[in-house]
């Protein structure tokens, strides 16, 4: 079975959604490299299995 991950744009898109505020401004304001680091956790592999 594969998974669609959620990348950094689709997290910003969803933040403009919410917050109500443009997406250009949340990612010069926001930790992107903290961000960007959550997002790819569920996709880690070991041997090619993902935990």
């Amino acid at each position: 079975m594969a998974f669609e991950y959620l990348d950094l744009a689709d997290v910003l898109l969803i933040a403009e959604a919410v917050l109500d505020i443009p997406a250009e401004d949340l990612a010069r304001a926001a930790r992107l490299e903290l961000a960007e680091s959550a997002l790819h956790a569920p996709a880690a592999t070991f041997g090619g299995v993902e935990f």
